[in-house]
């Protein structure tokens, strides 16, 4: 009964932090029963110290916290965002990307004997072990087992190689187990000072096998479902930055994904946008499952090269439109940044020359008219 009376006070707070925080070391014996009922097979890592890692190449940063896991930064460092402050005055700083302590990626584990039925990964502390740039976060359980996160950023990109695995697992969440339940959200960060065109431009975007990428509402708060087909890949889109998590051999199933507007006055985020969906690992005795991650900024080329329609994440509009912007605008563009620094003169310079090649048929229209 008092191990069920502290289980329930741990609940109100943060369940690893509770028992280690005030629970006196007599106590210890109670804290260690309370932790076997809520976490199962997992309670050797219900506690622990918090670590950070980092990877990082060229262009990017990526610090990694052993608690869940996961990723709790990642800096860009050829880009730049405008900050205003309240005089008017802007500075710039380097953008960030998934620093919202609000984000969560965590894998809901069936854990057998649990108090709830589900242990969440981000409740749990990982052992990390780094080897040049990979490295790999392990939650041990009573019987030797282990879940696994590993992470291997790959040089001069964005890209990251992301895989799970496990070991002995399977009578702890069950033979029959052939995926896990997988929940994500994204805080995300406003880059723009234009707030408001920044909002209508970001949301989740998915691709479903067989099919055109579809994506939620912008301008309103949304849910899609995928029921039938396997999703292949998840976008949190800004209007210039993704982070994006791609499937491997097996498709992701029976996808969720959401969008819910906030606030812009008063709140750091645009949009908040969650992504649910299950993870083949058939095999929880010694399976894995290998995916990869893009973290940066839209660009064409890079999206492209991934494969499975990832660069339409751009909104480069519909129709026709679409088309011109995305083979003739964009490429011409490109052209002229590599011999202009300025983006803003490149612009200036890209409409008088559209305008110089519409100017016959602009004439003819005006003369008609006149």
């Amino acid at each position: 009964a008092l191990a069920e009376s502290l289980l329930k006070d741990s609940l109100k707070t943060s369940p690893s932090e509770a028992y280690q925080d005030t629970l006196s070391p007599a106590n210890d014996s109670l804290a260690t029963l309370a932790e076997s009922v809520r976490f199962g097979a997992f309670a050797s890592a219900a506690k622990g110290t918090n670590y950070e890692e980092v990877l990082e190449n060229d262009l990017v940063r990526i610090t990694f916290s052993s608690k869940g896991g996961t990723i709790r930064e990642v800096l860009l460092k050829k880009h730049y965002k405008t900050v205003r402050d309240t005089n008017g005055k802007d500075t710039k700083e380097l953008v960030k990307m998934l620093n919202s302590p609000n984000n969560r990626f965590e894998y809901r584990l069936p854990v057998k004997g649990s108090a709830t039925g589900t242990v969440s990964t981000s409740e749990l502390f990982f052992t990390p072990s780094k080897q040049g740039n990979t490295v790999t976060f392990r939650a041990t359980t009573t019987n030797g087992g282990y879940f696994e996160q590993k992470y291997t950023l790959a040089p001069d990109n964005y890209i990251v190689d992301y895989s799970i695995a496990a070991k002995d697992l399977g009578d702890i969440l069950g033979q029959g187990q052939k995926s896990l339940d997988f929940y994500w959200e994204n805080h995300l960060n406003k880059y723009e000072i234009a707030s408001n065109y920044e909002q209508n431009q970001s949301t989740v975007y998915f691709k479903e096998k067989d099919e055109r990428r579809d994506y939620c509402s912008c301008t309103s708060d949304d849910t899609k479902e995928v029921t039938e087909k396997g999703i292949q890949w998840v976008a949190h889109a800004n209007q210039f930055f993704s982070s994006a998590l791609m499937a491997g051999d097996q498709s992701f199933e029976q996808g969720k994904m959401t969008t819910r507007l906030v606030d812009l006055t008063k709140s750091e985020d645009v949009k908040v946008v969650t992504s649910e969906f299950k993870v083949p690992l058939s095999n929880l005795n010694s399976g894995s499952h290998d995916m990869k991650m893009y973290i940066g900024p839209n660009e064409f080329k890079r999206l492209r090269a991934l494969g499975n329609d990832l660069e339409e994440v751009i909104p480069f509009g519909s129709s026709i439109f679409g088309t011109i912007n995305r083979w003739f605008i964009r490429p011409f563009f490109d052209f002229l940044s590599q011999y202009i620094s300025s983006k803003g003169i490149v612009i200036i310079l890209l409409i008088f020359l559209i305008k110089m090649l519409l100017y016959p048929l602009m004439y003819k229209m005006l003369y008609s008219q006149a």
